[in-house]
């Protein structure tokens, strides 16, 4: 039997080790974007084609992926529902699946600065699990950035759909493909929170604080009185892996407490600012 201590060790293999720098031009492009559309110029179909841009994953735990030229083909488009971005390895401007890059669909409808804090890093840390598919030439139900198998339900895909039942298909957070990401995207929330309140009450940051802040967060998660990402993936997860739930609490408090936090929140603070300025 596999202990939880040994769980916590598989699933601290996972892809925080990325800086936000190896993508920030693809943050600036989309903030650019939506700068330039909420302008109330006549928008022009030429500036919103798909541009490809570059990754860079020089000097990362990920530097080995560097021989496939990761680059992100970026598309942007309008939906009435709330999904700020996907990623798809399926090109529409070529009409096929894309082996050169990833391709990242951006609604201009979605909030910015979700999409920023958020969605963007998570849809491009997909691109890098199918990078590392790619690099050990795996089948594609392989995906690289998971935990060990021995985490994750035996009667699911890789992508969540319910062997036997092919068809069936379980919630986000189940769903393996999204175990990393999903606490990728917690843990940028989590940052986020804190950077709102220290804003608001005016504290000097401190690992101490930030710890007295983790507390607070668990908190206000067990009364019920905590939404969004970070709230509905550890729910989730409490719930169906009551093991990986504490795991995970484990990580995002140290990527949170001990970690280094690596975004911006006043350079996308200006970015939304810039934005809706542009109206």
């Amino acid at each position: 039997m596999i202990t939880l201590e040994k769980k916590y060790e598989l699933v601290t293999e996972g892809l925080f080790a990325i800086p936000r720098n190896s993508f920030q031009n693809i943050f600036n492009y989309v903030a650019e974007i939506y700068k330039y559309v909420n302008s109330g110029q006549r928008i022009s179909p030429h500036r919103l084609k798909p541009k490809i841009l570059p990754i860079s994953l020089a000097g990362t735990n990920f530097e080995f992926l560097e021989k496939f030229h990761p680059q992100v083909k970026v598309f942007f488009y309008r939906s009435a529902n709330t999904e700020g971005a996907k990623f798809w390895t399926y090109d529409k401007e070529i009409g096929e699946v894309s082996d050169k890059w990833g391709n990242i669909y951006i609604n201009l409808n979605g909030d910015l600065q979700d999409i920023l804090t958020t969605v963007l890093e998570h849809e491009i840390l997909h691109y890098i699990q199918h990078l590392i598919r790619s690099h050990r030439d795996q089948s594609d139900d392989y995906i690289g950035g998971l935990p060990s198998k021995k985490v994750i339900p035996n009667n699911l895909t890789t992508h969540g759909y319910v062997k036997g039942k092919e068809k069936k298909r379980v919630k986000h957070s189940r769903r393996p493909i999204e175990y990393y990401t999903n606490l990728n995207s917690a843990v940028r929330e989590v940052q986020k929170f804190y950077n709102t309140s220290k804003s608001v009450h005016r504290f000097e940051d401190s690992p101490k604080e930030r710890k007295r802040f983790f507390v607070g967060l668990l908190e206000k998660l067990k009364n019920g009185k905590l939404s969004g990402r970070f709230a509905d993936t550890f729910a989730d997860v409490k719930k169906e892996n009551p093991e990986l739930y504490k795991a995970y609490l484990r990580l995002t408090y140290n990527a949170f407490v001990n970690g280094k936090n690596d975004i911006n929140h006043e350079e996308i603070d200006n970015a939304v600012e810039s934005s809706d300025k542009s109206r």
